[in-house]
């Protein structure tokens, strides 16, 4: 089954309802950590890569979630806009690192290697002098890149939720959407107008407030990604059933898959093998 395939005509379409889960799945993902009941299962270096990764993206994404229901609950959707594409990113990241192997964590970390070496070169080339001095301790990373197969993915978001089984063009119209309301764009300029047809008025003005918008889909989007954060850590702990029933339970309320798999191209792209290079 595929997200376009789930049956969404019993699920609620109270932001309440959608809020109350997406708050116990926090609730609960920390008790379990705080429980000490999310003992990762590793194999080596590599392994324990993936997990901190992992682990770090998913935790992020229900802090983010926290975050962004208290801002719901205000109804301050636009603001939240931003929070909510974080979170977004965050979990499906996770989910996708879960259920590969090494290779995407890797590729993962190669991504991040060449951000901060471009970062330093910018941090040098101001002049500030603690920006100069940060620029010595960001760029000075020895570590090698590592041949993976999905360099591309990490780099390019569209690219990773297209390793999805079926998701892929669904999922990116909501990245699209929450994207549209992030960055100054007009988009965002629009919602502070309002229709005024007055002689003198040019036919619109401004309000100080945004317009109102519906807060469900936000809260649909952030229950369903921590759903999936959630599901991303069962895939690396030794014990596999805690929390699974919870968390299709929350999907099937949601509407959505507690698991989003990843196509057999996807898994096929990822070597067993891998060399290093040096990077220059």
């Amino acid at each position: 089954m595929t997200l376009a395939d789930r049956d969404r005509s019993l699920v609620s379409a109270d932001p309440t309802v959608h809020a109350a889960i997406g708050r116990e799945l926090i609730t609960t993902f920390f008790a379990h950590l705080a429980e000490g009941k999310l003992e990762v299962v590793h194999r080596g270096e590599a392994d324990r890569g993936r997990a901190a990764a992992e682990f770090g993206f998913a935790i992020h994404a229900h802090h983010l979630g926290r975050m962004a229901l208290d801002l719901l609950d205000r109804e301050h959707v636009l603001m939240t806009t931003p929070t909510v594409r974080a979170c977004f990113e965050h979990a499906l990241t996770a989910h996708w690192i879960a259920q590969s192997t090494p290779d995407a964590a890797l590729a993962v970390f190669n991504h991040e290697l060449k951000q901060r070496r471009a970062m330093a070169k910018t941090l040098q080339d101001a002049t500030i002098p603690e920006f100069q001095q940060a620029a010595v301790k960001i760029g000075n990373l020895g570590d090698p890149l590592v041949l993976t197969g999905s360099d591309g993915q990490a780099k390019v978001f569209a690219s990773m939720l297209d390793d999805f089984q079926g998701g892929g063009p669904d999922i990116y119209a909501h990245y699209r959407l929450l994207c549209a309301f992030t960055h100054p764009r007009m988009s965002v300029a629009d919602a502070y107008l309002y229709a005024d047809p007055g002689p003198t008025a040019g036919g619109y003005g401004l309000q100080l407030e945004p317009q109102a918008w519906d807060r469900l889909p936000w809260v649909h989007i952030v229950a369903s990604c921590l759903v999936w954060a959630g599901s991303a850590v069962r895939y690396l702990q030794k014990d596999k059933i805690v929390r699974r029933q919870h968390l299709r339970d929350a999907a099937k309320a949601l509407g959505t898959e507690s698991d989003i798999h990843l196509t057999a191209a996807a898994l096929s792209r990822q070597p067993s093998q891998r060399r290093t290079r040096t990077v220059t």
